[in-house]
């Protein structure tokens, strides 16, 4: 059995207009390992923020994350791009 993760983005008032589609695809034994280990660096990075007195995440959002918007407003670039690396390790 394969599990998948599918997500996209759209933006359609950009010019150009951009539409990304990602997908990640693994087979069922391995799915738990990723996402154990995405959770955790979850984990990781609200213990730190809540520790620093600020606003935890409620998941990882690519959009907001690049650009600092939403959950993310207040990062610095340099913590959004810690961050993002610390997540492409999981895969």
């Amino acid at each position: 059995m394969l599990r998948n993760f599918i997500d996209e983005s759209h933006h359609g008032a950009a010019v150009p207009k951009v539409f990304t589609l990602s997908c990640l695809i693994s087979d069922d034994s391995m799915w738990p390992w990723f996402e154990l280990d995405w959770l955790k660096v979850l984990d990781e990075k609200n213990a730190e923020l809540k520790i620093a007195g600020r606003k935890t995440i409620s998941r990882y959002h690519a959009a907001d994350c690049s650009n600092l918007f939403g959950e993310f407003k207040g990062w610095t670039v340099p913590e959004q791009i810690e961050f993002s690396l610390k997540l492409f390790d999981v895969f």
